[in-house]
């Protein structure tokens, strides 16, 4: 499987959804060096998804709940599902999510806090699969990790980094692929970005960027990144995202129903961007515009992209992101 090109953008905001769309291979973009060090594995990442579901299998003794106690049903075009199980045994949320109707709104962002009973450094190490590494040219190294090595991924000190900001902690792997110990889906991970760096939960321009190049990475059309912002489902004030698969949950296609919505063109808003029809919730998305796709291209996206999510960002609007190969 080759790399995808980056091809469009959606952003739903206020319990909304963005969606990035690869079409087309090309061996130029997301190319990942190649590493000496003989414990990494799988260092092109390419087809990583085979390898990540095995690790999610081998981990299942760890789960507080259980993927199959779900009861699902279709409601027309959407799925709803429900279990007691992970009701009562999941993890304590400890960032306030919902405050009501008639409450003011949750804060999108909010500062990093040291004293809750959790965050995604005090995990087991059993619970991570892999680390990862971004490269100079665009490219992921995956660092494997057997569920039974006694061999422990060294943590590097803890650094605090404030909403919004991005920063390399030094010592390479700082970005951890974890099995969700509840989930939600088949194979559903966390992607806990840069975690020694202590990061709120408000997107950044280098997490959405990794988000893309995982997708790009992937193999299975069903496969999607997830992102929940504070207010929007978010159970966890330390920023990760979410890998979870479409294949088992009964959607038409293995696709959300915001991915099958129409889209509207209205006046005024730049090129390559539609307003999305048809759906519940207000929604936008970005397309690429112009056929060459390079670099630079992707980088103007991005930054076109974050733009409106620095806005939402910056109007306390709760936001959910989604991105997707295609």
């Amino acid at each position: 499987g080759g790399v995808g090109l980056l091809k469009a953008i959606s952003v739903l905001y206020n319990r909304s959804l963005k969606i990035v769309k690869t079409e087309e291979s090309s061996p130029n973009i997301l190319k990942s060096q190649e590493d000496r060090n003989p414990e990494e594995h799988s260092k092109r990442g390419y087809g990583y998804d085979q390898r990540l579901v095995k690790g999610w299998e081998a981990r299942k003794s760890l789960f507080r709940t259980q993927y199959s106690a779900f009861i699902r049903r279709r409601v027309g075009k959407y799925v709803v599902q429900y279990s007691s199980m992970h009701t009562t045994r999941k993890r304590k949320i400890e960032t306030k999510i919902d405050k009501g109707l008639n409450s003011e709104p949750v804060r999108v962002i909010q500062a990093f806090d040291h004293d809750k009973k959790f965050n995604f450094n005090k995990v087991h190490q059993n619970e991570i699969i892999c680390a990862l590494r971004e490269t100079a040219k665009n490219g992921v190294i995956f660092l494997w990790r057997h569920e039974n090595s006694k061999k422990y991924i060294k943590k590097p000190e803890r650094k605090d980094k404030g909403a919004g900001s991005d920063g390399d902690t030094g010592y390479g792997y700082s970005t951890l692929l974890l099995i969700n110990i509840s989930p939600l889906t088949p194979a559903h991970c966390v992607i806990a970005y840069n975690v020694t760096d202590c990061m709120p939960q408000v997107l950044t321009n280098n997490s959405l960027r990794l988000g893309i190049k995982l997708i790009a990475y992937s193999n299975r059309p069903d496969s999607r990144i997830v992102f929940n912002s504070l207010g929007a489902y978010a159970s966890q004030n330390h920023l990760h995202m979410h890998y979870i698969t479409l294949k088992e949950l009964g959607f038409e296609d293995n696709m959300f129903p915001v991915e099958k919505a129409s889209l509207e063109c209205r006046r005024g808003i730049a090129p390559g961007t539609w307003a999305v029809g048809g759906y519940p919730v207000a929604s936008f998305r970005f397309d690429q515009v112009g056929n060459i796709v390079d670099e630079n291209s992707i980088e103007n996206l991005l930054n076109k992209v974050y733009t409106f999510v620095r806005v939402l960002q910056g109007r306390n609007i709760a936001h959910n992101i989604i991105i997707l190969p295609r």
